[in-house]
């Protein structure tokens, strides 16, 4: 696992690396930002589960132009989460709250004039903070981990000059990696705006709708899984060399079994470098880096929603 890490960060902190032909381009992105779940009496966490996070998160791109209008990309993701504000004493700073996530993405997107069609997968990798088998295990664990694979259809379109409507429909499954209760059928679903307001500035917004289904448990039909809402607004500054972001993301999350919401606020800023030739479309930019990033998403579902 560490050596994974070091990979993966080795290769975000030195994109220009993997650089030797002038066919490829690439983004390479810092982001941080504050989550705030607001607790009330019909709230889903308890006292030792996190309602407060900072994630921070380094990702980077690279793209190849395969054809004239097709083109090949990979994508790769470290994010923590900087779980705090629990209520109660605990061994671990808290209990069943999202930690980490390693997020791996690749694709294919085919230009077809005013509209791109993508066709990618993702594989997951999250980690989440955990006590083990209750406060008397002997054999109590820092963390508990699981493995997601899926596969996401995407496609954008041009509505003038200045406009990028893009639709992402996908499907993730959970491979069960502890003796717990987790999500194991994922379906979402997201539409995003861009709306170029000058040579420099981007205006964007997004809506994402999560359902899960929890199945390892067929003694107890009604638990169903969850469902998140995830509202996203941002502005982008393109001064050519790197671009500034900075925006506001509002969550939803619906607690099936006992019925139980919890409603949250994030807001973020990034600072994105771009490098290589720059030589792909502006609306396959978007379209690699604006699809739906699940890890906290799915780290939700299956620690404080569960």
């Amino acid at each position: 696992m560490v050596k994974v890490k070091f990979i993966l960060v080795l290769f975000l902190m030195q994109p220009t690396l993997a650089l030797s032909d002038k066919e490829y381009s690439g983004n390479f992105q810092l982001r941080y930002g504050a989550v705030d779940f607001h607790k009330t009496d019909t709230s889903i966490f308890n006292d030792d589960e996190a309602p407060n996070y900072k994630p921070f998160s380094l990702q980077s791109w690279i793209a190849k132009k395969y054809t004239s209008d097709t083109d090949i990309f990979l994508m790769a993701k470290i994010k923590t989460y900087n779980p705090h504000g629990t209520e109660t004493s605990s061994l671990y700073t808290a209990d069943d709250s999202p930690d980490l996530s390693i997020i791996i993405d690749g694709g294919v997107i085919k230009n077809y004039g005013d509209f791109s069609i993508e066709v990618g997968s993702k594989f997951i990798r999250n980690r989440i903070t955990s006590r083990g088998g209750g406060e008397n295990d002997a054999f109590k664990r820092p963390y508990d981990y699981r493995r997601i694979l899926g596969a996401y259809l995407n496609s954008a379109i041009d509505l003038g000059n200045n406009n990028t409507l893009m639709g992402t429909f996908g499907l993730l499954a959970n491979q069960k990696a502890y003796g717990r209760k987790h999500i194991d059928e994922i379906v979402y679903a997201q539409i995003f705006y861009n709306h170029k307001i000058n040579k420099q500035l981007d205006f964007k917004i997004s809506r994402l709708s999560f359902r899960s289904a929890l199945k390892d448990k067929p003694i107890k039909p009604d638990e169903s899984g969850h469902d998140l809402d995830r509202t996203s607004i941002g502005l982008t500054y393109d001064t050519q060399k790197y671009q500034i972001g900075a925006g506001f993301e509002r969550y939803t999350i619906r607690y099936k079994i006992k019925s139980k919401i919890a409603d949250g606020d994030a807001f973020f800023i990034s600072l994105s470098i771009p490098f290589g030739n720059k030589d792909i479309r502006k609306r396959h930019k978007l379209m690699i880096k604006n699809k739906p990033s699940l890890g906290f998403v799915e780290n939700m579902m299956s620690g404080p929603a569960e």
